[in-house]
């Protein structure tokens, strides 16, 4: 597998970052190597090697990636979140350090942060439905509408929410007069980007005649108290719904 560079995928790549830890272990005291696999029987006379779990503090371990990084500047530190909302509890080091540590001490870091969206159905506790997944549902769109060869469909990714961009909306909008009007998002009504682009996008809307804010049609989930289903088979089904009704050929109904 190294030898072709073929199959590596992350999982791999962090098993092989985790046996260089084990390889590089040392006894604090003496500075010799030790090598834990050799001290895993019972019978032995040397201590043994105890694997134990630490407190699951988001806070304490990006604290200590960011003090490595600090100390050792050319080495790529990556602090991984499984989901984005395991940052929450680090949100102390963001604001002190990561966001404001240039201005207040002139110490500039390279920390690479990877925070997955985490929009996967999983419940609210694993989804935040902040605005994180940037286009991504785009894609899916696209598919659906090369798979059902919808060639009467248009799809304009909005890139820029704030300061809203009038004049390029409003530059597409005159690209298809007669178009239905449509804003499509893969989170509940009552979250996502909706309510802060439907107001502005009726704005855009005006002053071309092209209807209020009530002639925006809305393709997502429904409003809901948690970001989430929590149910990964019912999340699936939600998606799918939205993907399939953005692209039909039958009208599609206001705030469905």
């Amino acid at each position: 597998m190294i030898e072709t560079g073929e199959g590596i995928d992350w999982a791999v790549v962090e098993a092989l970052a985790f046996a260089t830890l084990v390889v590089e272990v040392h006894d604090q005291e003496t500075g010799e190597k030790y090598c834990p696999l050799g001290n895993i029987m019972a019978d032995q006379d040397d201590e043994l090697f105890t694997v134990s779990n630490s407190s699951l503090s988001e806070f304490g371990v990006l604290g200590f990636e960011l003090g490595y990084l600090m100390e050792s500047p050319n080495s790529l530190v990556i602090w991984e979140a499984r989901f984005d909302n395991f940052s929450n509890g680090a949100q102390v080091i963001f604001d002190q350090f990561l966001s404001g540590g240039e201005s207040k001490w002139l110490r500039q870091t390279g920390l690479v942060v990877l925070l997955p969206h985490g929009y996967m159905g999983q419940g609210p506790e694993h989804s935040s439905v902040r605005l994180e997944r940037f286009l991504q549902v785009y894609y899916e769109l696209d598919e659906q509408r090369r798979k059902v060869e919808a060639k009467d469909v248009a799809i304009c990714r909005v890139e820029q929410l704030c300061p809203f961009p009038y004049d390029l909306i409003q530059r597409e909008l005159k690209r298809y007069p007669n178009a239905e009007i449509v804003w499509v998002q893969e989170e509940p009504m009552n979250m996502g980007a909706y309510s802060y682009i439907a107001p502005r996008l009726s704005t855009a809307m005006k002053s071309l005649g092209r209807g209020t804010i009530n002639d925006i049609k809305y393709i997502g989930r429904a409003p809901s108290a948690a970001s989430a289903t929590g149910f990964y088979s019912v999340h699936l089904k939600e998606q799918s719904e939205i993907v399939q009704k953005a692209v039909q050929k039958e009208p599609i109904e206001s705030h469905s």
